[in-house]
């Protein structure tokens, strides 16, 4: 029998709790501000501490958007989608038909 070498998947992101490594980071910072906002503001629903409600819906919604988006979109997609949302547009010079007015041509 033949000892075939096993090859290691270092370039596959690691998935805990179905949530990539790179989108972990995300899911700890919505549970933790689910968490503190609450209590800085003392919010209470009755008796019970709106954060004690918050921190499991946010927790599940936030590990089922990232299961989803580890499906069906690429690697890294939500800090790149951020980035494109903070990036201020194409840097080039116009072009003379993207001009909407004539006033610049002198006849």
């Amino acid at each position: 029998m033949r000892n075939f070498p096993i090859r290691a998947e270092i370039y596959n992101p690691s998935v805990i709790i179905g949530v990539r490594d790179s989108d972990l980071k995300y899911v700890i910072i919505l549970t933790i501000a689910a968490l503190i906002i609450p209590v800085i503001f003392d919010w209470f629903i009755g008796a019970v501490p709106v954060s004690a409600i918050a921190v499991p819906v946010t927790l599940a919604g936030s590990i089922l958007f990232f299961n989803w988006a580890r499906i069906g979109k690429r690697n890294r997609f939500l800090e790149y989608k951020i980035k494109s949302w903070q990036a201020t547009g194409v840097y080039r010079k116009r072009r003379a038909r993207e001009f909407h007015n004539d006033s610049y041509l002198i006849f």
